[in-house]
């Protein structure tokens, strides 16, 4: 709300861009937490509109980037997977306009999984917790064995999120 407060008097048509894509977020939130699976399709808009709120927030200091060909993936996920992962990617990482964390979601060789990694920028101050890593993995628990796969190089912090196929209808 801080943000949309300054883009109100300096850059209306801006304001009202975040306005419509605030109600998308808080919409999709809604519906979501109802559901035990969402489509790949409809996590990528809502990350979409997610990502418009952060990126007008950080500026030129964070930058997400959905691979394009994810759009044509049959598949679904957990709600909120996605933005699981960049939140926990913002809560560790320092963001700053000559260093930018960078987010990127693209999938596996295969196809079979989502792979969202971030650059390793550590904060000086350490949070506790997992930033919801935890909780996210007990929700692929829930939907059967797919394991969530994390790891960290020197330079990215990576995790596997497997997709999951669309039951089918009888």
């Amino acid at each position: 709300l801080n943000s949309l407060s300054s883009l109100i008097g300096e850059n209306r048509p801006q304001a009202e861009r975040f306005v419509d894509e605030m109600a998308k977020v808080y919409r999709y939130l809604l519906q979501a937490n109802a559901q035990n699976r969402a489509s790949l399709a409809a996590e990528l808009r809502f990350l979409r509109s997610y990502a418009y709120l952060l990126e007008t927030r950080y500026g030129n200091s964070l930058r997400i980037e959905v691979e394009p060909s994810l759009h044509e993936l049959d598949a679904e996920v957990p709600p909120q997977a996605l933005q699981t992962l960049v939140d926990n990617a913002i809560r560790h990482n320092a963001t700053l306009p000559d260093s930018p964390l960078v987010i990127e979601v693209r999938r596996t060789t295969l196809g079979a999984a989502l792979v969202v990694r971030n650059n390793l920028q550590r904060k000086t101050r350490m949070l506790q917790g997992d930033g919801g890593l935890s909780e996210l993995r007990a929700k692929y628990q829930l939907l059967g064995d797919h394991p969530v796969t994390v790891r960290e190089t020197s330079a990215h912090f990576i995790v596997q999120l497997p997709l999951l196929p669309k039951p089918a209808v009888a």
